[in-house]
């Protein structure tokens, strides 16, 4: 990673300044042209939950499925709230959160936890705790995965943009500049590297992974609703009302019907007024909206002064160059693939051993153990040469590259005709995605913001990685930058520390006593799970929760030592055992 002496005393110059240019023109300019900031408004009623949130959506109560996630729980959980339209960000950011008696809360999950708490309200008391930790990957695979699948159809992808410029009211030229941003977010996160025709497989994974679980059954877990229903419903109900112009307009009624059937439910059991929250395709106000509005939501860029203007319009065009350009250059060094590989045999690009797992980067470990448990020939190519979608973990198979270690897997599951989930029925493998999108599309990010963010011992991966002082200092703000994007990053060290512990605990009740994930025998999740828990079990040294598995969540230590001892009899010549020296494989 240390490649920053390969930069001439120019580009050096270039990255160093323009990451404060990139800082100061985001933080400025973002802040200017999505929200002109207003003090609370400090009357409200005691006693009563106040629902901040944008104005209505044409079809479905929100265009955001984090408001709709959370005005149905308040319905469900019969809390008394009131709503307040408008474009008043949280502390966060964030644009859904709430207030009750003069105490604000931001993020969704955050306020749903804070009213759980104040109001002693449980509605996930009728599941048993293997049920809590499905209930929980669900919701990860619901927010953490599909959110982004239906962000990236609704900014990105070159398709009709018409319906979401009318819902939000917006011009040519901040529709433009949201479509940067949320780009910007989407490539951070990691699903905006991909093509829209791997997107849209990912997609209907998802989906039907949802659909074989929920099945016959009246709600997500069974005849009665639980909390994630509100968040499954509020990602759903983009998908069945909102997602007109996308090319996927009618995709729930067509291909899921199950699933557009539980959108009805929903809404008819806890959305009896929906006619009245609802704009009616922009035709009428919603009766149901709220004491003050705003008449353009999001189109503020109007607000702005002319020096406000062109420090956009111009730190937008630096903020392209400069990441393009300095990132490039300083993350990696270039090179020509190599082509004399033997025939038949997967190339398995990856960095470097680490000292006490095979990798650093959970994601070569899942995709090695994946290797070994398909027993496909490979060979490691360890360094620092990135995949066309700037990830360090890929393969080549006779001279086909693809990158991302779930499009690797697919492509061998198909190439080789493998297929590690034959044991498993609809159902569990719909719960086997919703905990590998719970791992690595969650917890992977609680990980790294532990290992980089918060202001802990840094020695151990720092020599582990072999970096200055200097690209510690960069990387931390990279990969801070990355997180803040996704948006775990947003949250407090104790805030993220009980994401963590939820997300572990909710993978120890699933497993229990069972010898896998899924029962007696190993399936493809598998590998992905146990690539996110080794970084924690071997590797998490300096985070302030060392040794959290073998001292909270002994099931899940235990899981890691058979996974070692099944499916890595070589484990110790495949380590530096402490950088103490060279791995022998």
């Amino acid at each position: 990673m240390d490649t920053f002496n390969d930069l001439d005393t120019s580009q050096k110059v270039l990255y160093v300044v323009g990451g404060a240019a990139v800082v100061i023109v985001t933080v400025v300019g973002l802040r200017k042209l999505c929200f002109k900031k207003t003090k609370a408004k400090k009357d409200y009623p005691r006693d009563t939950v106040i629902h901040h949130q944008i104005g209505r959506g044409p079809y479905a109560p929100s265009m955001t499925p984090f408001a709709v996630k959370l005005e149905t729980y308040l319905r469900m959980a019969k809390i008394p709230y009131q709503n307040d339209h408008g474009m008043e960000p949280s502390s966060k950011g964030k644009l859904t959160w709430i207030e009750y008696n003069g105490h604000e809360v931001a993020d969704s999950s955050l306020c749903i936890k804070f009213l759980n708490k104040k109001m002693s309200v449980d509605l996930n008391r009728s599941l048993s705790p293997a049920d809590r930790g499905i209930a929980q990957a669900m919701q990860a695979m619901a927010e953490d995965h599909i959110y982004w699948l239906i962000g990236l159809f609704r900014w990105q992808y070159d398709n009709d943009k018409s319906f979401v410029m009318n819902a939000l009211k917006l011009s040519k030229f901040t529709f433009w500049k949201f479509q940067r941003v949320l780009e910007k977010e989407a490539w951070s996160q990691g699903l905006g590297r991909h093509t829209e025709d791997e997107v849209a497989e990912m997609f209907k994974k998802d989906l039907q992974s949802l659909s074989d679980f929920i099945g016959m059954k009246k709600f997500l877990m069974g005849d009665e609703p639980c909390e994630t229903d509100c968040a499954v419903f509020g990602q759903l109900s983009q998908v069945y009302w909102h997602f007109i112009g996308t090319g996927h307009d009618n995709i729930l009624k067509d291909k899921y019907p199950t699933l557009a059937a539980y959108c009805e439910r929903m809404k008819e059991a806890f959305w009896p007024d929906w006619d009245q929250c609802i704009t009616h395709g922009g035709k009428r106000e919603a009766t149901k909206y709220s004491q003050e509005t705003t008449e353009r939501v999001m189109d503020t860029f109007n607000d702005l002064n002319t020096s406000h203007k062109v420090l956009y319009v111009v730190g937008g065009a630096a903020v392209a160059i400069v990441t393009v350009v300095g990132l490039r250059k300083l993350c990696f060094k270039e090179t020509k693939t190599k082509k004399d590989y033997p025939r038949d045999t997967v190339i398995h690009h990856q960095t470097g051993r680490g000292p006490y797992v095979p990798s650093l980067t959970p994601y070569s470990v899942k995709l090695e153990t994946y290797l070994r448990m398909a027993k496909i020939s490979y060979q490691n190519v360890h360094g620092f040469q990135p995949s066309s979608k700037g990830k360090y973990t890929w393969i080549e198979y006779n001279g086909q590259a693809v990158a991302d270690s779930t499009l690797c897997i697919n492509f061998l599951n198909k190439k080789m005709g493998v297929d590690l989930n034959r044991n498993l029925s609809p159902a569990e493998k719909g719960v086997a995605q919703a905990m590998q999108t719970m791992v690595e599309d969650h917890l992977y990010w609680l990980i790294a913001i532990f290992r980089w963010q918060f202001d802990n011992d840094k020695s151990f991966i720092v020599n582990a990685l072999k970096l200055s002082k200097f690209m510690l200092w960069t990387y931390r703000r990279l990969m801070t930058n990355q997180a803040w994007n996704q948006g775990l990053g947003r949250h407090t060290e104790d805030e993220a520390t009980e994401m963590f512990k939820k997300d572990l605990q909710s993978l120890s009740d699933f497993i229990g006593t069972k010898k896998f994930l899924m029962g007696d025998e190993p399936c493809e999740t598998d590998s992905a799970v146990f690539g996110q828990l080794s970084q924690i079990y071997w590797h998490f040294i300096g985070t302030g929760h060392d040794n959290i598995l073998k001292d909270k969540y002994p099931n899940l230590a235990a899981y890691c030592e058979r996974m070692k001892e099944t499916f890595w009899p070589d484990w110790d010549q495949c380590i530096t055992h402490g950088g103490t020296r060279e791995a022998a494989k």
